[in-house]
């Protein structure tokens, strides 16, 4: 895919100085017409990819009682890597290199914390990144381990 070369503050400077002026984020004035023509093909873009990084999606959705006195209601799976940002320009992932995505969705099925990784996480690095305590992070290592995952099992 490809990004336009000045989607940057430039592009944004060089409307403001032709006249051009954002009300909600929108570009209002003459200019409009040409700032639709010249993103929609990437927009597009970007629709086309989010739909073939969707179908390549498998995830399930779990119910993990391990013994310790919770459910956890969890989505669970691969998911395609993804385009990620720098400083000057989006990037992709390249291939078909696939991530594993753990969700907890501990507020009553309606949300929770995600983590998305590549390498053999710990309790620790899920308890930070995911905001759980200690004891539930070890729960979901234990699952993780038994989808088959490679964990680091602390003792």
């Amino acid at each position: 895919m490809q990004y336009p070369e000045k989607w940057t503050q430039e592009l944004f400077d060089e409307l403001e100085a032709e006249g051009t002026y954002w009300s909600n984020h929108k570009p209002h004035g003459e200019k409009m017409d040409d700032i639709k023509k010249q993103i929609e093909p990437w927009l597009e873009a970007i629709r086309k990819d989010a739909k073939a990084r969707a179908e390549k999606m498998n995830v399930k959705r779990y119910t993990y009682q391990p013994g310790n006195g919770t459910r956890y209601d969890l989505i669970y799976g691969k998911v395609p890597a993804s385009v990620y940002g720098t400083t000057d320009k989006l990037v992709e992932a390249q291939g078909e290199h696939t991530q594993t995505m753990l969700t907890w969705m501990k507020s009553g099925g309606s949300g929770g914390g995600t983590i998305v990784f590549d390498l053999a996480p710990c309790s620790g690095y899920l308890a930070e990144k995911m905001n759980i305590g200690t004891g539930d992070a070890v729960a979901l290592i234990r699952f993780l381990h038994e989808q088959g995952e490679a964990v680091y099992l602390e003792e």
